[in-house]
């Protein structure tokens, strides 16, 4: 396992993999001069970089002359001793399923250009600094509420990964009868689904007095402040905007977790 734990004088290093000269200006752009960059146009020698001084974190494009990103990835992976570095993919392709494939590699996060530079910077932070929070996940019960088959699987793999157990319900009518059934740790809730919609089964799930606390996080492609009022209204007790970042969604749920524990403390 990697120390990835950097002293106040010594800054990050980052290793940017893009074949375009361009795209590696605007990636170092973005994230200022809070970090240490190293940089690669091809998969061979971005191996030969990880090999020989291994960065604290990887931003690495798919479309690559020769080896692809997953290839690197597959490499990187295949090493015990640089396999624990973070990957982030960094690319055009924004289909869903190039999105599950990277994650399914073992991607932490994955990031289609153009390039936001107040999101990668975000993205970039929270991956370097989220160890301990992974550590308060490792074991949580998470019921995941989503029709969508693409998204189930994207969050299983990423969940999964830090520890999470995750059971998944098809819509809102199942996971009210998980609910009350088990006892979950954090519920995610989709809101548009078929049977019934995300706000009517938060709404039921708080009549349970055994989940009248759980904290409930909305997951949705609306970004308007109207659509995080109505998920509030309804009892839910954050908003998270799909397409999801999962260094935000280890945050959000890391957040709920710590307060959820303190809540109990302070109530015993």
């Amino acid at each position: 396992m990697r120390n990835s734990v950097n002293t106040p004088d010594k800054k990050p290093i980052l290793l940017i993999v893009d074949d375009v000269p361009g795209n590696i200006w605007v990636l170092m752009e973005s994230l200022g001069d809070s970090y240490e960059f190293a940089t690669a146009t091809n998969g061979p020698d971005a191996l030969e970089s990880i090999k020989n001084n291994p960065p604290d974190l990887i931003l690495l494009d798919i479309m690559l002359p020769g080896m692809d990103g997953y290839e690197i990835l597959k490499n990187i992976k295949a090493d015990p001793t640089v396999r624990d570095i973070p990957v982030i993919f960094v690319t055009s392709l924004g289909l869903d399923s190039d999105k599950a494939k990277g994650l399914e590699m073992g991607a932490v996060d994955y990031i289609t250009k153009p390039i936001k530079p107040s999101l990668i910077r975000a993205c970039v932070q929270n991956h370097l600094t989220h160890p301990p929070t992974m550590q308060c996940l490792n074991g949580i019960r998470v019921l995941l509420v989503e029709d969508s088959r693409i998204n189930q699987l994207i969050a299983k793999e990423m969940l999964g990964n830090v520890g999470i157990i995750i059971e998944v319900a098809q819509n809102g009518q199942e996971a009210v009868n998980m609910a009350t059934k088990e006892s979950y740790d954090i519920i995610l809730m989709d809101i548009q689904m078929p049977v019934m919609n995300g706000f009517t089964a938060c709404r039921l799930i708080r009549n349970q007095p055994k989940n009248a606390k759980t904290p409930i996080i909305a997951m949705t492609a609306h970004t308007t402040a109207e659509d995080r009022e109505k998920s509030l209204a309804a009892n839910m007790n954050d908003h998270i905007v799909k397409p999801i970042l999962m260094s935000q969604l280890y945050e959000l749920l890391a957040k709920w977790i710590v307060f959820n524990q303190e809540t109990n403390i302070c109530n015993k």
